[in-house]
């Protein structure tokens, strides 16, 4: 009998080329509370924890509660990353109704009572929910999401925190009672509490990983996730924030015009052209590049800060979109927990 060889070149082949336009037509009604909950769960960490740097979408009722969210970060990361190792994903996915109800709950209490020690347990409770939530539709993103639902889903994700991040200026300055980043997010785990209980209706319909491994030199792809968030969404926005010279709303203005530029190449070169997602990669590193020698010579060029937040930008929206995608296409292909959960773990450490 012969050993079954598998051809790895001819899958990174695969992998980094896109062969067929992704069409938003292939987004599917049966999976867009997948689609729909990866959305909305991933504004909702960014308007509690992330990016880490200056410009994080923060709810100043969390940090009112419990002052430093450090640890509740730490909580969150911890408890999302033991969830897969521990549980199947036919379970814990379904289970994250439960989860939602949970946070909900939580929410409207601290609403109510405010800051103090109450509140603080209490968020205690519901950051291990948040992180399970999150879990779980990272599975669903990689498990369940086809190619195209991915890439579009990825498009929006990148998008929607952003431009809520944008905006918070002009919602902060309102009087508005409750505030709307508090509406927001009650909106948000109301439309996850239909949607996973949609999911967790329909359990027997989430696959499971399987406990094998992947080719060794498919691991490959780890330091290039690690290196992709470090640089987009830690390193990057500390070097913005240490731009003097101009108001933060303009740096602002210009990093986000980046990110939106970065997505109309993202979606031109894959519409038009359906390139190769390596080479869409490595664009994202030369304008990080760029970035950071512009950045070098802002002593002597003060205006050049500018063009600097512009190449974060663009770097930001290509690179995070095409690593999710490269990353989700390969788990999806291996269905191997060893290479999930070493993608998510590293994912984690760089923050």
């Amino acid at each position: 009998m012969g050993v079954h060889r598998i051809d790895l070149k001819g899958f990174f082949r695969l992998a980094f080329q896109v062969t067929n336009k992704l069409s938003i037509k292939a987004v599917t009604r049966e999976n867009l509370p997948y689609f729909w909950g990866w959305i909305a769960v991933s504004i909702w960490l960014y308007a509690y924890f992330l990016p880490m740097g200056g410009f994080a979408l923060k709810v100043s009722l969390f940090e009112e509660i419990v002052g430093d969210t450090t640890f509740y970060f730490y909580v969150m990361l911890i408890s999302g990353s033991l969830i897969p190792l521990l549980f199947d994903g036919k379970k814990f996915v379904p289970a994250s109704f439960y989860s939602v109800i949970v946070s909900l709950v939580c929410f409207i209490s601290v609403l109510f009572l405010g800051p103090g020690i109450p509140s603080k347990i209490i968020m205690l409770i519901a950051v291990p929910c948040i992180g399970h939530i999150f879990i779980a539709h990272v599975y669903a993103f990689f498990m369940v999401l086809n190619n195209s639902e991915k890439f579009y889903s990825m498009i929006l994700v990148v998008l929607f925190p952003k431009v809520l991040m944008y905006i918070k200026p002009i919602l902060s300055s309102t009087q508005i009672k409750p505030h709307p980043f508090a509406i927001l997010i009650f909106f948000i785990m109301i439309t996850l509490a239909f949607s996973t209980y949609f999911i967790k209706s329909r359990a027997d319909t989430v696959p499971s990983f399987q406990k094998v491994k992947a080719p060794i030199k498919a691991y490959s792809l780890m330091p290039v996730i690690f290196i992709v968030f470090a640089l987009n969404d830690v390193i990057a926005p500390a070097a913005l924030q240490q731009m003097s010279g101009f108001a933060n709303s303009q740096i602002e203005s210009y990093y986000f015009g980046g990110i939106l530029a970065g997505l109309a190449v993202i979606l031109f070169l894959q519409a038009r052209f359906s390139m190769n997602i390596c080479i869409m990669l490595n664009l994202s590193f030369a304008f990080l590049a760029l970035g950071f020698v512009v950045d070098i010579v802002r002593m002597q060029y003060p205006d050049a800060r500018l063009v600097s937040a512009v190449c974060f930008g663009v770097a930001y929206s290509i690179g995070i979109v095409n690593i999710y995608y490269i990353a989700g296409f390969m788990i999806k292909k291996f269905r191997s927990i060893y290479f999930y959960l070493a993608g998510f773990l590293i994912s984690s450490l760089c923050y």
